[in-house]
């Protein structure tokens, strides 16, 4: 019974082995692998790239938040149904998401099944959706905002 019990437990820890957070600054660092500010991807889509990954090669583990530096970055796509927490260091004042007048500045493709994207302190500018399939929400489409301009 008590090996059966520590067997359990190894299992459910490894079911919901956390990914550690991952970093974005607006030049990257170091690497560029997104483990720490020295080493910071350069665009958040590189960041919500490895969750992404991650999540499809390890599904149902605990989902790291993206925190994200001061600076402007382009467009993002999240394509998987993850809980995914994407947040600016200090702000929507300080942190922008530009969608070059070509794109919308977020898109989820997928949401709804386990929780959809969530998005804290952005500024959403230059989103254009004309001339694409669905014409609505220029600045995002999908996913969920907090504390953005």
């Amino acid at each position: 019974m008590k090996k059966m019990l520590l067997t359990l437990a190894a299992l459910f820890a490894a079911a919901t082995s956390a990914l550690a957070d991952l970093y974005v600054t607006p030049t990257g660092a170091g690497n560029k692998d997104g483990s720490s500010w020295s080493n910071a991807f350069a665009v958040i889509q590189a960041a919500v790239d490895a969750v992404e990954a991650a999540w499809l090669a390890e599904p149902y583990q605990a989902i790291p938040t993206i925190r994200v530096a001061d600076g402007a970055y382009t467009r993002v796509t999240v394509s998987c149904n993850i809980a995914l927490d994407v947040r600016s260091e200090n702000g929507a004042a300080a942190t922008i998401i530009d969608g070059f007048n070509t794109n919308r500045c977020v898109l989820c493709y997928a949401y709804g099944f386990m929780t959809t994207p969530k998005f804290t302190g952005f500024t959403l500018c230059n989103g254009n959706v004309r001339g694409q399939i669905q014409d609505c929400g220029g600045g995002a489409q999908g996913g969920s905002f907090v504390d953005y301009l």
